[in-house]
């Protein structure tokens, strides 16, 4: 999981800089699309769509992972600073 998030971070798919609610929000969005996508594919026998769905899938999952690992470091940079 750590080295396609570092891979999807470097390829610029998913924007690291956004806040982590930002990420997270964007990342169910990106995913629902996906599922959308996948179903879409399913019903009209587009092995294409369904393989797009599946990217927009892998790519909200990873966008949610990294808005999630960026609020987690908000928190402890805030316990830290903030003590």
């Amino acid at each position: 999981m750590v080295l396609a998030l570092a891979l999807m971070l470097s390829a610029g798919a998913v924007t690291a800089c956004e806040s982590g609610r930002h990420n997270i929000d964007h990342g169910n969005a990106t995913e629902d699309k996906g599922k959308f996508e996948k179903a879409v594919g399913d019903v009209t026998g587009n092995d294409d769509k369904k393989a797009e769905g599946q990217r927009d899938e892998d790519k909200g999952k990873t966008q949610k992972a990294v808005g999630q690992v960026q609020e987690k470091v908000d928190v402890t940079v805030d316990k830290t600073t903030n003590p």
